[in-house]
């Protein structure tokens, strides 16, 4: 009999430790920032303020890079 096949998640890239902490740091900043930003808006879910915040901040790391 042949052995099962294991699955196995290969990763797509290889992610630096650098941009293991950057991603990190990110969401530290999105947790520290949402109780504000949510009692403007009390309808924004911590979803919703973490994907515009990600947004952002990679439009930022654009903009430094060209």
């Amino acid at each position: 009999m042949k052995s099962k096949l294991r699955h196995q998640i290969q990763p797509e890239e290889t992610v630096s430790l650098e941009q293991v902490q950057a991603e990190i740091n990110c969401f530290a900043l999105a947790v520290d920032s949402y109780p504000a930003h949510v009692a403007e808006k009390p309808s924004l879910s911590f979803q919703q303020h973490l994907s515009s915040f990600l947004a952002a901040t990679r439009e930022d790391v654009r903009s430094r890079r060209e």
